[in-house]
């Protein structure tokens, strides 16, 4: 029979046998602590995933002008107006060619690419400031030099 004094010290700080890592007297939950490798794999999720809903905007504002779409129907008002913002910067860079109502926009294509390269470049970064051992990192440089 344990007295007062060891449930009360059991229930403030518990032993390393109930398995709860503490600070203190706060038990600390291991899924809340977040993974340095966790939060890398989110953040190329999360790149990738923008740059998917960027270059599918992008891609039918580019179809909709290639086939001379309504610009009063609905649809094409709504893609025309979220893609403007991604097509803006790209706008002047390079003159579309027109033949009747359908028009061939180079800048899109080319915001297309800039944007998948920006993309890429957000990953390599990303992937690159993993955590490497010294023997990873020997062995790498090796096999560049």
């Amino acid at each position: 029979m344990q007295t007062i004094n060891q449930k009360q010290s059991d229930s403030v700080m518990p032993t390393e046998t109930q398995g709860t890592p503490t600070i203190g007297a706060k038990p600390i939950n291991p899924q809340s602590v977040a993974n340095p490798i966790r939060r890398r794999f989110r953040s190329l999720q999360v790149v990738w995933y923008l740059l998917g809903v960027i270059e599918i905007l992008l891609i039918l504002r580019f179809i909709l002008k290639f086939i001379g779409a309504n610009e009063s129907a609905g649809f094409t008002q709504f893609i025309y107006v979220a893609s403007s913002l991604f097509a803006a910067p790209f706008t002047l860079v390079v003159d579309s060619s027109q033949v009747g109502k359908s028009v061939f926009d180079w800048s899109i294509l080319l915001a297309i690419v800039i944007y998948a390269l920006v993309a890429w470049g957000v990953v390599k970064l990303l992937v690159m400031s993993k955590p490497i051992s010294d023997q990873e990192a020997h062995s790498k440089l090796d096999s560049q030099a």
